[in-house]
């Protein structure tokens, strides 16, 4: 447990009257030298940010807070729903800019038939970039399948069979460890639309950069408090 709270910047201040560790964390001194001990807030000084877009059956296990008005969340409860680390895994095209450290937004991506893809896609959380591990890369594995599937471990949304599955389909595949940092909630999701009409999704999601201004311009259009995000 005392592991646990230094890993996430926690400091011990003092010993309570049973001999054991109290623990601080003070948003006036934060250590933005690793995503873990500043969590919950966001590096200041960062250069760029991206999106990592999600299916929606996959985005809703995956990040259970991140809901929908209108859209009632009754899916069961997974391991990988739980904590505050997620594991995303993509099959990009062209290799990823991202790189650790830096923020991204989870986009919610549509599936469905109902209603119109373009208010229905949306912009649901933050997170930070705690790793990127290129596993394969125009079909070269990079990593063997036995230790893909040890690294994703329980934080992802597959089991080992589909793990297996997708290492042996996809040409390219990278392996992210995200930090959930945050979420904009039911009623505040920034959809597709308007990310478009304000100039912030011009290309594909992966290739979309950032500027520290446009992404705190969608955390603002999500009716987040950018100074409870970023300390400086």
């Amino acid at each position: 447990m005392i592991n646990l709270f230094e890993r996430f910047g926690f400091v011990c201040v003092g010993m309570n009257p049973r001999g054991e560790c109290v623990f601080l964390k003070s948003r006036k001194h934060i250590d933005y030298t690793d995503p873990f001990k500043s969590f919950p807030f966001i590096e200041p000084n960062f250069k760029k940010a991206g999106m990592i877009p999600i299916e929606d059956r996959y985005h809703d296990i995956l990040f259970p807070y991140s809901e929908l008005k209108g859209n009632k969340n009754e899916i069961e409860e997974e391991t990988a729903g739980n904590g505050v680390l997620k594991v995303y895994i993509g099959a990009p095209s062209s290799p990823m800019h991202h790189q650790v450290g830096e923020p991204v937004i989870i986009y919610r991506k549509y599936t469905g038939t109902k209603g119109r893809a373009a208010f229905k896609s949306v912009a649901t959380s933050f997170c930070t970039i705690a790793s990127l591990t290129v596993v394969k890369r125009s079909n070269t594995s990079l990593m063997s399948v036995d230790d893909f599937v040890s690294l994703a471990g329980n934080k992802t949304i597959f089991d080992e069979k589909s793990l297996n599955s997708i290492y042996a389909k996809k040409k390219n595949l990278v392996l992210l460890e995200l930090l959930y940092n945050g979420y904009f909630g039911k009623g505040h999701n920034v959809n597709f639309n308007s990310l478009k009409q304000a100039g912030l999704f011009e290309e594909y999601p992966y290739n979309i950069r950032y500027t520290p201004k446009e992404f705190f311009s969608i955390l603002e259009m999500g009716d987040i408090d950018v100074q409870n995000v970023i300390i400086d």
